[in-house]
C-alpha cells in the first residue's frame, strides 16, 4: 500500500507547476482529533507532535515530525528528506521554509471544499509566526484548495484498480441482498443481514455503520440520511438500499432498488418501470458527458436533460 503514497507525492509534483505557489505545505498536529483531509493522500499513519510535510516544486519531498514518528515516514518512502525534533518544529521548519525559499507557499484552507480545509486557526498562528522568523508575512499563504483537489480527483492506475475491487465486492454484496428480500423483513433486518457478511469477509464500511447500508421500503420510509428502522417489507413496495464497504483503503458507493411483486403481478406497475427508464436515461446521459475539462453543471445538465 506504501506504493500508493509514492505515487501521489509524484502526482503532487507533476501538478505544483499548474498553480500559483512554489511549495505546497501541510501543517498538522494530533491528527486522530483534528484530521487534515488531504495529509492522507500522501501519508497513511497518524501523528501527535506539530508535523510538517513540505512538496516543492524541484521535486523536494521534506516530512518534519516529531522523534517517534520519523520511522514510520521512512518506512512509506514517499519523502526525500526526514527531518525529526525532539523540542520544537520551530528551528527545523524555519531552516527548511529558508533554504526552499518560496515566494508563495500553498495551504490547506478553503471557504468551499471540506476537503481541502485541513489546516486549523491555532496552527495558522503558530505557523505565522515561523514565517515571520523564516524572514517571510503571512501574506506568503495562499490557497492550495484546488492542487488538493486535482490530486484527490485524479486518480493514479494503482487507486483505480483499489477502487474498482472495492466497487465489485459492494455490488456481489447488493447481488446477494437482493436474493434475501421478502415480505415482512424489516428494514433493520436488512441491514444487519449485509452487516454480518460484511463482518464475514472482513471488510470495513465507507461510512458510519449505524446507516450504511440506508435501506427504505415503500412510501413511509425516511427519505434521506437515516437509519434503518422496523418497517417491513411488503408487497407492491420499492425497496432502496444505499451501501458502500470499504476494502484496502478505499470506499464504493453504491445504490440499488427492488421492486416486491404483488400477487399475480410479473412485473412492475408501468409508473415505476417508467420512472426507473427515466433515472436510467438519466444516468447514462450524464456518464457520456463526463468527460475530461467538462464542468460539473454541464454533466448535471445533460442528466437533468434527459430526464425531463
Amino acid at each position: 500500500m506504501d506504493e500508493i503514497y509514492r505515487q501521489k507525492v509524484k502526482q503532487a509534483f507533476d501538478l505544483l507547476p499548474d498553480f500559483d505557489f512554489d511549495v505546497w505545505m501541510l501543517f498538522v498536529r494530533e491528527t486522530s482529533l483534528a484530521p487534515d483531509p488531504a495529509l492522507s493522500l500522501i501519508y497513511p499513519y497518524g501523528l501527535t507532535w506539530q508535523s510538517a510535510f513540505l512538496i516543492s516544486g524541484d521535486h523536494q519531498a521534506i516530512a518534519i515530525v516529531g522523534k517517534f514518528d520519523g520511522d514510520n515516514v521512512r518506512r512509506v518512502g514517499a519523502f526525500t528528506e526526514v527531518m525529526e525534533y525532539t523540542e520544537s518544529i520551530r528551528e527545523t521548519l524555519v531552516k527548511a521554509i529558508k533554504r526552499l525559499a518560496p515566494a508563495k507557499i500553498g495551504v490547506n484552507t478553503s471557504r468551499n471544499d471540506p476537503a481541502a480545509d485541513g489546516l486549523t486557526s491555532g496552527m495558522r498562528l503558530v505557523l505565522a509566526d515561523i514565517l515571520e522568523e523564516a524572514g517571510l508575512g503571512e501574506t506568503t499563504l495562499v490557497s492550495a484548495e484546488n492542487l488538493s483537489g486535482r490530486l484527490r480527483g485524479c486518480k493514479t492506475v494503482l487507486e483505480v484498480q483499489l477502487i474498482q475491487a472495492a466497487v465489485d465486492q459492494t455490488e456481489q454484496l447488493l447481488d446477494e441482498i437482493g436474493t434475501v428480500i421478502r415480505p415482512g423483513m424489516s428494514e433493520r433486518q436488512l441491514a444487519d443481514w449485509l452487516h454480518g457478511r460484511v463482518e464475514e469477509l472482513g471488510l470495513g464500511f465507507a461510512w458510519e455503520q449505524n446507516f450504511n447500508p440506508i435501506v427504505n421500503t415503500g412510501p413511509d420510509s425516511v427519505v434521506g440520511h437515516s437509519a434503518p428502522t422496523d418497517l417491513v417489507v411488503e408487497p407492491g413496495h420499492l425497496v432502496h438500499f444505499d451501501f458502500g464497504v470499504s476494502k484496502d483503503g478505499y470506499c464504493a458507493d453504491v445504490q440499488r432498488m427492488w421492486y416486491v411483486l404483488e400477487p399475480g403481478q410479473s412485473g412492475a406497475p408501468d409508473e415505476v418501470t417508467h420512472a426507473w427508464n427515466g433515472v436510467r436515461k438519466a444516468l447514462l446521459a450524464g456518464a457520456e458527458a463526463l468527460k475530461p475539462g467538462a464542468l460539473g453543471w454541464q454533466v448535471d445538465e445533460a442528466a437533468r436533460g434527459a430526464m425531463v
